[in-house]
């Protein structure tokens, strides 16, 4: 089940809803239960783009994208990413990039 709602040309809203039907699936599910949630969010203003999205569930995983146009061929963003199933875990939680990209 799901929605997606468009507040206007610059910015956007989804969400969703899932339902596990197998006997396991509240092992995985949000707070115990056999549901699943997604969402996402796009928002522009002038230059620059943000995105973020996520997955609700057992472990959460959060995603979030800044990217910002310098010219017509220069872009520069930011990304960050968060997942609640590496926490005290051998790899980082929270995962950072830079990005600089030049279009021909």
């Amino acid at each position: 089940m799901g929605t997606d709602y468009k507040y206007d040309d610059d910015m956007s809203l989804t969400l969703e809803a899932f339902y596990g039907m197998k006997d396991n699936a509240k092992d995985s599910g949000f707070n115990g239960l056999p549901v699943w949630f997604m969402f996402g969010k796009d928002i522009k203003m002038g230059k620059s783009t943000i995105n973020a999205s996520g997955t609700l569930a057992k472990n959460h995983a959060l995603h979030m994208n800044v990217t910002h146009k310098l010219d017509s061929n220069w872009t520069v963003a930011l990304h960050q990413h968060l997942y609640t199933a590496r926490i005290g875990g051998e790899k980082d939680a929270v995962e950072t990039g830079f990005e600089l990209s030049y279009k021909l």
